[in-house]
């Protein structure tokens, strides 16, 4: 977007492009199609559907919270590369008055619920997503920080929480957590090597530019073979069909959504949008 419209349809798609609406309405599709999918094959389930729909709301949210506050520490970043943001058009007030209601609902849900274990892993999430983006820690820049705070803070935390409220199996929990090790794993990596000559010019300092590209490619090779093999591990534990449904939803979650458009499978592949 090169320029801003004007009036009310202007304030409204900057609106929309500053919350990324375009980036968590296939992420909601895919963690429902998932979440349901799981509900439905695992016989220990407790948990009803509705409450399976408000939880995907509220990792949705915090999802949007995560990207906006994201394209806040990279505001100073943008500028200096030329490339243009809708939230470099909101002032200073807007913005903040977004991440407060976005955090207000994104909390509200579970509370609501009664999931205090859920709540904790959202605020915790919260509070590793500005660590994450902002100064004066700005754990983007911090090297290998950077993958294992984008990747627990932004994903794994509340979900974790989640399943330990869902599942009395030790095993589901551990092994849904490596899980999202992995596929986080793969997503920063991804996303910084597809940021690579950017950050070189803005002076950006990323793990990836430290140990080099070539390394960093063949790294996220390993994890997006290793991911398949992990999901093997079902298999050894549960019965055929059951073990069969959980990874399809699993790969469904992975693949589908803006996947399936090949933008994102692009950039975990470290290749620019």
């Amino acid at each position: 977007m090169s320029h801003k419209e004007s009036g009310l349809k202007g304030v409204f798609s900057d609106l929309l492009s500053l919350t990324r609406f375009r980036n968590w309405i296939p992420i909601l599709q895919e963690n429902l199609v998932a979440a349901l999918m799981l509900i439905l094959v695992l016989p220990f389930a407790k948990l009803n559907i509705t409450y399976v729909l408000f939880y995907t709301v509220a990792v949705s949210l915090f999802l949007t919270y995560s990207f906006v506050v994201n394209d806040v520490g990279d505001k100073e970043a943008d500028i200096k590369e030329g490339k243009y943001k809708p939230i470099h058009s909101f002032s200073n007030a807007k913005i903040i008055l977004t991440l407060v209601l976005l955090a207000f609902f994104t909390l509200a849900i579970p509370i609501f619920s009664g999931n205090l274990l859920a709540t904790v892993g959202f605020i915790i999430g919260i509070a590793l997503a500005n660590l994450y983006s902002l100064k004066p820690t700005r754990f983007k820049e911090r090297g290998i920080l950077a993958i294992i705070v984008a990747n627990f803070g932004m994903r794994s935390i509340p979900f974790i929480f989640f399943w330990l409220f869902l599942s009395p199996s030790i095993f589901f929990v551990l092994f849904f957590t490596g899980w999202l090790f992995m596929i986080g794993f793969q997503d920063e990596l991804g996303h910084q090597l597809a940021d690579f000559k950017n950050d070189e010019k803005t002076g950006t300092r990323t793990w990836v530019r430290h140990v080099g590209g070539d390394f960093g490619q063949k790294l996220l090779s390993v994890f997006v073979v290793g991911s398949f093999v992990y999901l093997l591990l079902l298999f050894f534990v549960l019965d055929f069909s059951t073990a069969l449904a959980i990874a399809i939803s699993l790969i469904m979650l992975r693949f589908v959504g803006d996947y399936g458009k090949g933008v994102q499978f692009k950039k975990m592949l470290g290749k620019p949008e």
